[in-house]
């Protein structure tokens, strides 16, 4: 049996609770408060017992229901983008409590009873795990910033999340078209750089070594006097000079001693001719004779070799000692029309005296005039005359 103050467990029989101490009911016997009367079925007529037992029909206890558990509040997400949700574990399933046993309608209830029944049933329920809330699915989050509160405003549609669109690629027709004008810009730039330099320093064309050829053939026979009807008319006396423009606007100027060897030796076959000239012109007698009889006659007269002859008369004709002076070096200087040569590395050139050029290629300018302070400027350096630059 069950005690009526606290509901649990004692022995049948017990006249007081052994946990709480109360006084218990005996069975046939009522409890009897100080001043109270305690009725009895005996007490009662039959017909009044009958009337009541009708009228008060005796319902089985309902069985007690669990409290439903209360659900947590939604918590409030913050208006950040969407991260992509963790899936939620699904919860163990709820083992459903135990159901009461319903009192059996054949055996009278009353209130012990009832509280008894109430007792084991939260007892039941305190032994069952407790109910995990159902999962909260992720609400949408409202990307757009709140507005002020308008009662008269139409409500706004949460805004679902917008993926976000990736940001669009470069185009590389654009990039290529950059490099091409880039590139194009060097190149006009360097094609004006090379313009500008060129016309800001004229002295870049004159830049390397040249050969220049001075013709002397008219000076020669000017010099001979009345000799100078025996030469041949295909004569030529020509001198070469290396001509070297530094890039530190500098420049050497010296006879070429290969053409000098040549030079000389030309000059030689050319006076032998002279000489047998003047023989055959001396006399009637040898005006037919060939050139190798003539040259017997010669060596019979002179009473010896004609060569040694001609080159006793050419001992003093050293071409490399009368042009030693002719070695020059010194301070270089150009413009569009002239170039100025100083007379050595210690002086500046002398705006004074200058030659005159024609730019004919890269390969070859013509010197025209030769303005020098001393009146045999032009004999030094006969014009006009052509430089060749040396590959």
């Amino acid at each position: 049996m069950f005690c009526e103050n606290c509901g649990k467990t004692i022995e049948n029989g017990a006249t007081f609770c052994p946990h709480c101490g109360a006084q218990l009911a005996q069975p046939g016997v009522p409890v009897q408060e100080e001043g109270t009367t305690v009725l009895t079925p005996d007490m009662f007529p039959d017909e009044v017992k009958k009337s009541v037992e009708a009228a008060q029909p005796v319902q089985p206890a309902a069985p007690v229901q669990p409290a439903a558990p209360v659900q947590p509040a939604a918590p409030a997400q913050p208006a950040a983008p969407v991260q992509p949700t963790v899936p939620v574990q699904p919860a163990a399933p709820v083992q459903p409590a135990a159901p009461v046993p319903p009192v059996s309608s054949a055996q009278p209830v009353n209130k012990t009873e009832a509280f008894i029944a109430a007792k084991q049933a939260q007892q039941q329920a305190a032994q069952q795990p407790p109910v995990a809330p159902p999962p909260v699915a992720p609400q949408p989050v409202n990307q757009f910033a709140q507005q002020p509160g308008n009662p008269y405003a139409q409500p706004v549609a949460p805004a679902y999340p917008v993926p976000s669109q990736p940001a669009p690629k470069k185009s590389k027709a654009g990039l290529v078209i950059g490099i091409v004008c880039g590139v194009i810009a060097v190149a006009v730039i360097a094609i004006l750089a090379v313009i500008f330099i060129n016309n800001a320093k004229p002295e870049k064309k004159f830049y390397g070594n040249w050969q220049i050829t001075l013709d002397y053939t008219e000076q020669i026979k000017n010099s001979m006097g009345d000799s100078k009807k025996y030469f041949d008319d295909d004569f030529q006396f020509q001198l070469e000079f290396d001509f070297v423009v530094n890039k530190d606007n500098t420049y050497t100027f010296k006879p070429n001693e290969a053409a000098l060897e040549k030079t000389k030796a030309t000059f030689r076959e050319a006076f032998k001719k002279a000489m047998v000239n003047a023989f055959r012109q001396s006399d009637e007698e040898f005006s037919d004779y060939s050139d190798e009889e003539i040259i017997a006659k010669i060596e019979k007269y002179i009473d010896g070799s004609f060569e040694d002859y001609i080159d006793e008369q050419l001992k003093d004709f050293d071409l490399k000692e009368m042009l030693k002076e002719a070695n020059l070096a010194g301070n270089f200087k150009a413009d569009k029309e002239h170039f100025y040569l100083s007379e050595d590395n210690n002086h500046a050139v002398d705006e004074n005296e200058y030659f005159v050029y024609e730019k004919k290629s890269s390969d070859e300018i013509v010197v025209t005039k030769v303005v020098a302070a001393e009146k045999s400027g032009e004999d030094v350096f006969p014009v006009p005359f052509t430089m060749k630059k040396v590959k």
